[in-house]
C-alpha cells in the first residue's frame, strides 16, 4: 500500500471510529466504493482498535511481575539476565549472547502469555517488522526476532 492508500486507510478508519458500530461496516463498504483491499485495511485496523481497547478496560493481571520465570532461559542464542521492565505487550529483559561467537548484549521483548490470540501476534510481528525498517538514534532496532522453544514470540 502506497503513502496515499495509507492517507486514505487512515481517514477512513478515523471517519469510521465516529460511526455507531452497528452501522460501521455498512458504512465503511459504501466508502470504499468496491475497493476490497482498501475495505479489508480499514476493517483490520478497526478490529485492532477494538481489541487494544479490551486490554486497556480489563488490564493485565500481573503486568509488572512475573519476569523472574524468564531469567536464565534461552531465546535463540540469548540468555535472559533481568527484567527490565513490563507493558501492556509483554515483559522487556537484558540478555547476553550464549553462544561463545562473540559477546553481546541485547533486550528481548517477550509478549505476555494471555494476548497469544491471531490478532496481537500479528499486531506483534507489525510491531517488529516497522522496527526493522526503522534507523534513527533514538529507537531501538531490531536484532533477531523469532520464537522460544515453546513458541513464546
Amino acid at each position: 500500500m502506497n503513502s496515499a492508500r495509507w492517507q486514505e486507510a487512515g481517514r477512513l478508519f478515523d471517519a469510521a471510529l465516529k460511526i455507531d458500530a452497528a452501522g460501521r461496516r455498512e458504512w465503511l463498504r459504501e466508502q470504499c466504493a468496491g475497493d476490497e483491499a482498501l475495505f479489508k485495511e480499514v476493517c483490520s485496523l478497526l478490529e485492532a482498535d477494538e481489541n487494544s481497547a479490551t486490554v486497556l478496560e480489563h488490564p493485565l493481571v500481573n503486568a509488572t511481575g512475573g519476569g523472574e520465570k524468564y531469567i536464565g532461559r534461552m531465546f535463540g542464542v540469548y540468555r535472559i539476565s533481568r527484567h527490565i521492565a513490563s507493558g501492556g505487550m509483554g515483559q522487556v529483559f537484558l540478555a547476553r549472547r550464549h553462544d561463545g561467537l562473540y559477546e553481546q548484549q541485547v533486550v528481548v521483548k517477550i509478549i505476555h502469555a494471555r494476548l497469544k490470540s491471531s490478532s496481537f501476534m500479528l499486531r506483534f510481528r507489525r510491531e517488529r517488522q516497522i522496527l526493522a525498517g526503522l534507523n534513527h538514534p533514538h529507537i531501538a532496532h531490531v536484532i533477531d526476532g523469532g520464537l522460544s522453544g515453546d513458541g513464546t514470540p
